[in-house]
């Protein structure tokens, strides 16, 4: 009988330690998670504006060109909703320079879980190049 007591003991005890550690440690699991996703989102938000960049700077090239080549490339992680500008919106011969910004809000949208230390900001990266034969 003692030795049944003393398990019932040791139980309540893990139950305690359990309660106490799990908050903390499922706090920085999806932490963890979350900042990987955001990291995740802006590297592919620089490749995306460079390829934008790059697609608008040979000679033919129109914006619309330029957003798609940033599209496809966050389309490899399934961004959502991102904003994909390009500079300047017609770009003709005389073009100098092709800038292309891309945008995209940290929201549940594009995220793998619900942001709780990103929600309601954004990423924004931004590549400018000069057009070829200027």
């Amino acid at each position: 009988m003692r030795f049944l007591s003393r398990k019932g003991k040791l139980r309540g005890a893990t139950v305690v330690e359990f309660a106490l550690v799990a908050p903390p440690f499922f706090l920085l699991l999806l932490g963890g998670i979350e900042f990987s996703r955001a990291n995740v989102i802006l590297n592919t938000m620089e490749n995306a504006a460079y390829a934008g960049a790059r697609r608008g700077i040979v000679p033919g090239a129109t914006a619309a060109d330029c957003e798609d080549a940033a599209q496809n490339i966050l389309n490899i992680i399934r961004v959502n909703t991102a904003s994909i500008t390009i500079q300047p919106s017609v770009i003709t011969d005389e073009t100098p320079v092709v800038t292309a910004t891309v945008q995209v809000p940290l929201d549940m949208s594009n995220g793998w879980i619900t942001p709780k230390f990103y929600l309601g900001k954004s990423l924004t990266a931004n590549v400018a190049l000069p057009r070829e034969g200027t």
